[in-house]
């Protein structure tokens, strides 16, 4: 119960590094009805423009605006860079690191109502089911005249698609083996992998997609903190299940909601305005060269500006 304890802390620090330091979007008017995008091409909100061709559109700002932007907070940086770097080293000696041992820690210790659970949340947290989730709450949403709702649920329709995207193809490049096994966690097992062990598990896609839908709903409705509690709340028990079944390491999911908690975010603040692409500008106008022939001293240094 310890290990599992250690999962859930962590799971509060991704929510709370995945979360911005001020205001990402402009905020939902008093009527409820959301504002139009200045990027939009047409007179209806950008929320409504074709599905397919938004997902396409948002990969460039995602990757030149978003997460250089992201990357600059500290709390982000910081505990993406540390966990990261505890994945890395899971298969440092005989027994593995401690991303091993939490995740063994926590599978021994679940027992078959566990299991049973696990399976509930693993079943809930599908790419399918989430799909079809807010599609019936996008449909839900036109049928009552609720433009909230139908809003989030199709900002988390697009979300779902651009994390799904993303996640295939860092599972892809990382090739991180699954627990099961006897599997010390190891990445880069190109081809065939190891003997009874499967490849796939960095980072989590059910914590990715888990956390990028609560994110969606959480900033659509900022102004309900109990929409926050519940999505976030699902999300890491969703989360935390994966670990109890054996399916990922700790950090895994770790990883997976931070990202999928940031491409939540984008989506909402891509829908109101083009995202942070001044903020991104400026961390890379702010390096300055320090140099001193006389002493020797040739390097860079970056001042804050904002």
């Amino acid at each position: 119960m310890r290990a599992v304890r250690v999962v859930a802390a962590l799971l509060v620090v991704t929510v709370l590094a995945a979360l911005p330091q001020g205001p990402a979007v402009a905020a939902v008017p008093g009527d409820g009805s959301p504002p139009r995008s200045p990027a939009a091409t047409d007179f209806r909100p950008y929320w409504r423009q074709n599905l397919f061709r938004r997902i396409w559109f948002d990969q460039r700002p995602l990757v030149v605006s978003w997460w250089p932007a992201e990357l600059a907070r500290p709390q982000f940086s910081g505990t993406l860079g540390f966990t990261t770097f505890v994945a890395l080293t899971s298969d440092w000696g005989d027994t593995g690191g401690l991303d091993v041992r939490i995740e063994r820690s926590i599978h021994d210790a679940c027992g078959s109502g566990c299991t049973s659970a696990g399976n509930a949340l693993t079943t809930l947290g599908n790419w399918p089911v989430l799909a079809a989730g807010m599609g019936i709450a996008w449909w839900a949403g036109e049928r009552a005249g609720n433009e909230r709702l139908a809003e989030a649920s199709s900002l988390g329709l697009e979300a779902l698609a651009t994390t799904g995207l993303w996640n295939e193809a860092l599972k892809q490049l990382t090739a991180r083996a699954r627990p099961p096994g006897g599997s010390l966690g190891s990445f880069w097992n190109y081809g065939k992998p190891p003997p009874g062990q499967e490849v796939g598990s960095f980072p989590s896609g059910h914590a990715q997609i888990a956390f990028t839908v609560a994110a969606v709903y959480a900033t659509v409705y900022r102004d309900r903190p109990w929409v926050a509690w519940l999505a976030y709340g699902t999300a890491s028990a969703i989360s935390l299940g994966r670990v109890a079944l054996g399916r990922h390491f700790p950090t895994d999911v770790i990883v997976g909601g931070m990202l999928g908690a940031s491409i939540g975010r984008f989506t909402v603040a891509r829908a109101r305005g083009e995202p942070n692409a001044g903020r991104a500008l400026r961390l890379v106008q702010g390096w300055r060269p320090a140099v001193d022939p006389g002493r020797g001293i040739y390097a860079l240094h970056w001042v804050r500006s904002w």
